[in-house]
């Protein structure tokens, strides 16, 4: 290991930004994962690029919004998110049978608001 995740995250960010809307982005873009891996730090890759995404939706003042419920969304579950979602806002749907019922949304790795069922659950056999 080099360079912690986010000096990393934080060049890429940069380059792609001087880069952007040419067709040279694509080629640094490559030449930035060559780097990594000339220092010995692919096996981070990923969270190198968490990283970046993190940077770039601050930069663009967007956020990820990750839905879980336990089966697929209904129609009127996928107009409550889009209205909870705003211009720009990546929405990932994932079904996690775990949660038994209700909705989980998780913003930005950060913030969550936990309507499930095993949460509820949880709570009253922690409390007991």
């Amino acid at each position: 290991m080099r360079y912690p995740a986010n000096a990393y995250a934080k060049a890429l960010v940069e380059a792609l930004a001087t880069a952007k809307g040419s067709e040279d982005e694509r080629a640094m873009a490559d030449r930035f994962v060559a780097l990594v891996r000339l220092n010995g730090d692919e096996a981070r890759l990923p969270s190198i690029l968490g990283e970046a995404d993190r940077l770039l939706r601050a930069g663009n003042n967007t956020r990820r919004l990750v839905v879980e419920s336990a089966r697929a969304l209904d129609v009127k579950m996928k107009e409550l998110v889009a209205s909870l979602a705003n211009k720009g806002d990546v929405v990932e749907e994932k079904i996690n049978p775990d949660l038994v019922a209700g909705i989980k949304i998780t913003a930005n790795d950060e913030m969550q608001f936990d309507a499930s069922l095993k949460r509820k659950l949880d709570d009253v056999f922690e409390s007991s």
